[in-house]
């Protein structure tokens, strides 16, 4: 179920339908903030602005584009706000080596989609477990969540991923996994 199914459910339902919308938003916009904001403490406070922006806002909108961009782009917005205070303030600034203005800017190749499809597919040929692994990282579950999720260890599931990972980028690159 995607985020705008999710929004559907919530703007047409009731509180379990809207704590299942705003439980995923969490998750994906933390996931997100991280990667571009070295400090999690922060990262934690502009994902909470943003869903609280959300939260006031989202049953009154009549979307021109999707409830999930017009969420995203709230958070971006977010982000740059959260920079600019600290600039402002004189405040050290840590983010990624992406430039604030162009959070949420980059495009992707539509050549290396297919590629990547490809590519995960052999990996579940290979070993699901890895794939698994893979899928619920890239949907933002932490390490706890996905080790209690499937019963493995944390060591064995920080070997697993950089296996997993190992595996796609030298299927990308040669376009096989062994």
């Amino acid at each position: 179920m995607t985020i705008n199914d999710l929004y559907e459910k919530a703007r047409d339902g009731g509180k379990p339908d809207e704590d299942r919308l705003f439980g995923v938003l969490s998750v994906r916009f933390l996931l997100f903030a991280c990667q571009r904001v070295c400090n999690e403490e922060d990262a934690k406070e502009i994902v909470q602005d943003s869903l609280t922006k959300i939260a006031g806002q989202y049953r009154g909108i009549d979307f021109q584009v999707s409830f999930s961009a017009w969420a995203y782009k709230v958070l971006i917005n977010e982000l740059r706000n959260f920079v600019r205070k600290k600039v402002r303030r004189g405040d050290a600034v840590e983010v990624s080596d992406q430039p604030a203005d162009s959070v949420g800017s980059w495009e992707p190749d539509p050549d290396l989609e297919p590629q990547l499809v490809d590519c995960v597919r052999k990996l579940v040929k290979r070993n699901v477990r890895y794939a698994r692994i893979l899928n619920l990282r890239y949907q933002g579950y932490d390490a706890d969540a996905i080790c209690a999720r499937l019963g493995v260890s944390a060591n064995n599931f920080y070997v697993i991923l950089s296996r997993a990972r190992a595996m796609l980028r030298e299927c990308l690159e040669k376009g096989e996994v062994y």
